[in-house]
């Protein structure tokens, strides 16, 4: 169970990457409508005053979804020709599964603990004062990262073994263009 948490792509076929990935998919669609939060791409959520619809919450994931697998199976077929299209789509169904739990954990809560802590360092005052508000500010901050991190570690690790990658230039060239990908799906996203 470890190997297949830690390495996906190695030990579990493409067809249960398929479903789990899609099926995680509808229930973090499903999760959203209860949440006043959009995943507007995979590495930005932002909090809103009514829950969207599910409609908006299957859009939101299908565009950000697309844009990202048609860019990098357009750099993985650049990268080696026999690269599948359901490799890279199963890489980022994955890698966003890594996201999920920022479903679960109480987002409009954090959201006012930052927004607090924030208005506090504009007027100057001292945040010291309470630990367990910046016990919860580290944690939280923590956990954010290290979802972030098995994000990128899924990504990278299931691109690199549909393309056969070896080369650094076109790691760098991965990097930059999931970067770009993901700062450009919310103005897509916004459109509706």
């Amino acid at each position: 169970m470890k190997k297949l948490i830690l390495q996906p792509f190695v030990y579990a076929q493409e067809k249960q990457l398929l479903l789990i990935g899609l099926s995680m998919a509808f229930l973090g669609c499903l999760l959203q409508l209860t949440k006043n939060v959009r995943l507007f791409s995979s590495l930005q959520v932002k909090s809103v005053p009514v829950p969207p619809t599910l409609l908006q919450s299957i859009a939101d994931f299908g565009i950000s979804t697309f844009a990202l697998t048609l860019t990098l199976f357009i750099l993985g077929y650049y990268i080696n020709a026999k690269t599948r299209l359901v490799d890279i789509f199963n890489t980022v169904l994955i890698a966003k599964l890594a996201l999920s739990p920022l479903l679960i954990i109480p987002l409009d809560y954090a959201m006012d603990l930052l927004n607090n802590l924030e208005e506090q360092v504009k007027q100057d005052q001292k945040i010291g004062g309470d630990y367990l508000v910046m016990f919860l500010h580290i944690t939280l901050g923590a956990f954010v990262v290290l979802l972030c991190i098995l994000f990128s570690r899924y990504l990278y690790q299931g691109f690199k073994t549909a393309t056969h990658v070896k080369k650094n230039a076109h790691l760098i060239l991965f990097v930059l263009l999931v970067l770009l990908v993901e700062l450009c799906i919310p103005s897509l996203t916004n459109l509706y």
